[in-house]
């Protein structure tokens, strides 16, 4: 991995791509937060602004620690993207999490689901935290994680074997099934549990077909999924 303020050695075009994946991180976390609390009704509402900031905090530090040629990676869709991915990853990375707290916020506003134990909400906060931290590290450590699935020969692409990558092989989708669904619990909302599900299932197969891809067309991807079996679960799966 390369030197994330390396100036002179980053191209203007990554300068200026890497400018608008973060303006477009901002812009979603903003969009995120403005359907929350119009949703909900209640500006001061304590669990939106956790969720927001737990959503936007670790998002700033993790583009402040990558290389901005990553960062222009992940700003849009690369040559070579898999074309099936490209709706997946608008539904697991946009859509479901919009809906998401759509309906949290609806929920908080009519007081559709039953009270949530405080503990249960404290402790659905700490994981929420520690599965973004994992979905951030996955990225950080992997310089060819992009945001679809692409083989990146214009890039370098390689297999990844180490940090998070040593103890399963998609670390990045692991932490964001964990989040989907703990976040509803963070807003509390039973309901919100549902679009909070649908993004798992869609994480579950992106997942599948993501590592078909990668053992038949990245090199040495095969060697390591024989020492890494687990794709998201150790132990399981």
């Amino acid at each position: 991995m390369g030197h994330p303020h390396d100036d002179e050695k980053t191209p203007p075009q990554h300068d200026r791509r890497a400018l608008l994946g973060l303006a477009k991180v901002s812009a979603f976390v903003l969009i995120q937060a403005i359907l929350l609390f119009l949703a909900a009704g209640d500006i001061g509402w304590t669990a939106g602004w956790a969720y927001i900031g737990i959503t936007l905090i670790p998002a700033i530090v993790a583009a402040l620690i990558m290389e901005r040629s990553l960062i222009a990676e992940r700003a849009g869709i690369g040559p070579g993207a898999k074309g099936w991915d490209v709706p997946l990853a608008l539904l697991m990375g946009r859509i479901g999490p919009l809906t998401t707290v759509i309906v949290a916020g609806l929920d908080h506003r009519f007081a559709w689901s039953a009270s949530i134990a405080p503990g249960v909400r404290i402790a659905a906060l700490c994981v929420g935290v520690l599965s973004v931290a994992l979905t951030d590290w996955a990225v950080v450590a992997n310089p060819s994680s992009s945001g679809v699935v692409r083989i990146q020969r214009d890039r370098a692409h390689h297999t990844v074997t180490a940090g998070p990558y040593a103890a399963i092989r998609h670390p990045g989708y692991a932490g964001a099934i964990i989040f989907a669904l703990v976040s509803p619990l963070m807003l509390e909302s039973l309901w919100a549990l549902i679009p909070g599900g649908l993004q798992t299932l869609v994480a579950v197969v992106r997942t599948a077909l993501e590592d078909r891809t990668l053992q038949t067309e990245l090199e040495g991807y095969s060697e390591y999924s024989d020492r890494v079996r687990y794709r998201l679960v150790p132990g399981i799966w």
